[in-house]
């Protein structure tokens, strides 16, 4: 259940996101506000779940979820799910994961903040890991697409061309 202090950093991140021109909304999900961004692109992830979670009195978890590619078969899912691990030793932030079960890719991150904190330093901190997000799930993207597409195997791909760098 979203608080009132989650609900108007969503509201101000939503007001952020319009004005740098995404289109973002908030959707309710049992009773949980999520801002919703979706891109579009070649390498562009399909969309990206903000959402704040208290941890504990004054203590928010403000994670993002980024959907690289949904609708990835059986086989599709296997690869991905190999190159994972590879790829993920090259991050400082966040990781990869792949729900074979529910055929998708994504990249998910997290940090903490507190609610007495400076809202500015918040949403700064907020645009950051969105744009930290935006870069990594393009190189991913980049790297993978020939796997999905069947081109390469995992197995090719983890070389030292096939690496992703976070700064």
């Amino acid at each position: 259940m979203s608080n009132k202090w989650d609900v108007e950093l969503l509201s101000e991140l939503e007001e952020v996101c319009r004005k740098i021109g995404f289109e973002p909304r908030t959707e309710d999900f049992d009773g949980k506000k999520v801002l919703v961004l979706e891109y579009e692109g070649e390498f562009a992830c399909e969309d990206c779940n903000l959402t704040v979670d208290t941890l504990e009195e004054n203590v928010k978890a403000i994670s993002l979820l980024f959907t690289l590619k949904s609708a990835l078969d059986e086989k599709q899912s296997r690869e991905v799910a190999k190159l994972l691990p590879y790829l993920n030793k090259y991050l400082s932030f966040g990781a990869f994961t792949v729900m074979e079960e529910y055929g998708f890719f994504s990249f998910s991150a997290s940090f903490v903040v507190r609610e007495n904190e400076d809202k500015e330093i918040i949403l700064n901190s907020v645009g950051t890991a969105l744009a930290l997000g935006l870069v990594t799930t393009g190189e991913a993207l980049e790297i993978t697409l020939p796997l999905i597409n069947g081109e390469a195997t995992a197995e090719e791909l983890m070389n030292g061309d096939s690496v992703i760098y976070q700064f």
